[in-house]
């Protein structure tokens, strides 16, 4: 028999860390240029391109990219450069080039890395904790 009345009957939450707790009375009202504005400016075009690179906002580092390269060739084609006359196309041939080697190096050392983490986690959940963890380490 349930009754309304009777409150041992009811299931009570009791909200220790506020979890429930709700701040304002529902969602914002946007107008569509608002939502525009934050949502697409907002994410394209920030204050600081650096700062975009660290939060991988890969969005707003390729439109900076595409600007860089049209200004670079309106800059060339205004002075009548090749490409090759340029001192900042040389640099980024330059930056170009080691990035590629230190990609190529990190590649070449991937399966030692995933191999020596093979390892360890073998080591760790199926050998005696006698055994030393180091292979040269020695129990004197």
């Amino acid at each position: 028999n349930l009754t309304e009345d009777d409150p041992s009957q009811y299931f009570t939450i009791v909200d220790v860390d506020g979890t429930f707790q709700t701040v304002g009375g529902g969602p914002a009202e946007l107008t569509v240029s608002e939502t525009i504005y934050d949502g697409v400016f907002g994410k394209l075009i920030t204050s600081n391109i650096f700062e975009s690179f660290v939060d991988s906002n890969f969005a707003a580092v390729v439109l900076f990219a595409i600007f860089m390269g049209a200004a670079l060739s309106t800059s060339l084609l205004k002075k009548k450069m090749e490409a090759g006359e340029s001192i900042f196309i040389s640099f980024l041939k330059e930056v170009d080039g080691i990035l590629i080697t230190l990609i190529h190096w990190t590649i070449l050392f991937t399966p030692f890395a995933v191999l020596s983490l093979i390892v360890r986690y073998e080591r760790v959940s199926y050998m005696s904790p006698a055994l030393p963890t180091f292979p040269f380490q020695r129990n004197d």
